[in-house]
């Protein structure tokens, strides 16, 4: 399994990414690069978002079932 952090990482990149490539400060030489590193992110960028959504809701779900004052 991928270790939380990394998926965070590349959540993380895509995002820095983005911004960077919209903010139009970028050098035409670094443009063509950094357009195919946000591109190859862009195909798993789903997936990993997904999977760190579902860290979450499995971590609040754990704690509704572990929660000793909730209904039974």
């Amino acid at each position: 399994m991928i270790p939380k952090e990394k998926v965070e990482a590349i959540v993380s990149k895509h995002t820095a990414l983005e911004k960077e490539l919209s903010s139009g400060n970028i050098e035409p030489k670094n443009f063509a690069e950094k357009s195919k590193e946000y591109a190859d992110l862009g195909n798993i960028i789903k997936t990993a978002i997904s999977f760190l959504n579902f860290d979450k809701q499995k971590k609040d779900l754990e704690n509704i079932i572990n929660d000793k004052h909730s209904d039974k």
